[in-house]
């Protein structure tokens, strides 16, 4: 049990701190690459065919884009550990975790293989768009598959309706209003991807206050 516990800590804890821990790095990068990713075209609120925030591994700082993919993914991986370990059951209930894994193993693939320069076509590339798909898709089935495992689960169920409505507005925004909302359209996508594992992993971390509590 105690070792159990641990685990679902620390899923909890990397779940919180993988996609802040992204975010910051990229928004950094972003400042610092600022005149290397306008000369690639990029326009921080308008169109392009810049890939962002993948463009920024191409810069000058580029490796760290790379070990920040990296860094996100392996977290990412602890965090459905920690998801896993936290279930009550097996069957149902461990589908979330295995599709939070995969998406986990699609970040790492983002880190793997470089995004290419607007223009370019590379196996790198391909790879790399593969890799976002992969992590768009494991994380819009994991947001159906937790809100159906929760439904009748107490200490779970608060969170029921906002992982249905991500996956709802993950669709609308891929689909349906891209063409509204042009460049914002990855700012948004980006926000309802990570925003999730931090609260997730906030609830989780209440469920492992003390090796004795419960397991959700």
């Amino acid at each position: 049990m105690e070792n159990r516990y641990h685990i679902v800590r620390r899923g909890a804890l990397a779940g919180i701190a993988g996609p802040l821990i992204f975010t910051t790095v990229a928004i950094i990068l972003t400042v610092a690459e600022y005149d290397f990713l306008r000369g690639l075209g990029w326009h921080p609120t308008r169109p392009s065919a810049v890939n962002w925030p993948s463009s920024t591994a191409l810069g000058p700082y580029g490796w760290i884009q790379v070990a920040n993919f990296v860094i996100f993914g392996l977290l990412m991986l602890v965090f459905a550990a920690g998801l896993w370990n936290a279930a009550k059951a097996r069957g149902w209930s461990r589908v979330g975790p295995a599709l939070v894994f995969v998406a986990g193993l699609a970040l790492l693939i983002l880190g793997f293989f470089k995004t290419d320069r607007p223009g370019t076509e590379s196996f790198s590339g391909l790879m790399h768009g593969v890799g976002f798909m992969l992590l768009l898709l494991s994380m819009l089935l994991a947001f159906f598959a937790f809100a159906w495992t929760w439904r009748r689960d107490p200490h779970w169920r608060g969170l029921l309706w906002y992982s249905l409505a991500s996956g709802v507005l993950l669709i609308a925004v891929f689909f349906i209003l891209s063409s509204f909302l042009g460049a914002f359209t990855i700012y948004v996508l980006l926000l309802l991807l990570f925003a999730w594992p931090v609260v997730v992993g906030a609830r989780l971390r209440t469920t492992s206050s003390t090796p004795d509590g419960n397991m959700a």
